[in-house]
């Protein structure tokens, strides 16, 4: 009778302490939510990694510079002419800002468009928004965007690819950058020249994934 009393005495401790671990947790997550800041001013670096060894055996081949606009809700804040390939390029917002040609609110769209490069004596352009056989070509038909998460970050990071990735287009999310699909450019396995234009594709970050990136490339997270 005894060793009941104390399995049962046992049992309920062990209820009362399943369920006090349950409401803290709860607690925990819900105060998580009550007490987050809203993120009110943040920055975007965007680092040019457009070009692709894997066709060529040489990224030099194929790398290109990129210009860059960058607009929030309400248009065009940041023009950059010119991004050098490995360059990087960072933008700083501020939702209390007033938004002009030069200052962002927020970050709602990255376009790059591809410049010119040199393949061998010709001039023309290695990367466009559209795959395609007609080259030399010496301007893009389009920019190539990009539009962040959902979800507003402090740090935000976007790397331009050119070696094909991702092959299907991702969609915007809470945390995940919306990127078109890329195709890797083609050349002549005989002369080296181009045949195929590639597309651009991306990696985007945010958060401690963004900080990471910024580091890597010593650039001081917010």
């Amino acid at each position: 009778m005894e060793l009941r009393k104390k399995n049962s005495l046992s049992n309920k401790k062990r209820k009362h302490f399943l369920i006090r671990s349950t409401l803290l947790i709860g607690l925990w997550g819900l105060g998580a939510n009550l007490f987050a800041v809203p993120v009110t001013s943040g920055q975007l670096v965007i680092i040019n990694g457009l070009g692709n060894s894997s066709t060529t055996g040489n990224v030099g081949t194929s790398a290109s510079s990129i210009s860059v606009v960058v607009s929030d809700s309400t248009g065009p804040c940041s023009t950059i002419s010119s991004v050098v390939y490995n360059g990087t390029a960072v933008i700083k917002w501020s939702s209390t800002a007033v938004h002009s040609a030069t200052v962002c609110t927020g970050i709602s769209s990255v376009a790059i468009t591809p410049l010119k490069t040199m393949i061998g004596t010709i001039s023309t352009i290695v990367y466009d928004s559209v795959n395609t056989t007609t080259v030399p070509a010496l301007t893009a038909t389009a920019p190539i965007t990009y539009l962040p998460p959902t979800t507003a970050y402090a740090n935000l990071s976007l790397i331009v690819t050119g070696a094909g990735v991702p092959a299907s287009s991702v969609p915007a999310s809470a945390t995940v950058w919306g990127v078109g699909a890329a195709t890797a450019p083609v050349f002549d396995v005989g002369n080296g020249s181009l045949t195929n234009v590639g597309v651009p594709g991306g990696i985007g970050a945010g958060g401690l994934k963004a900080e990471k990136v910024m580091r890597r490339y010593a650039v001081i997270p917010m």
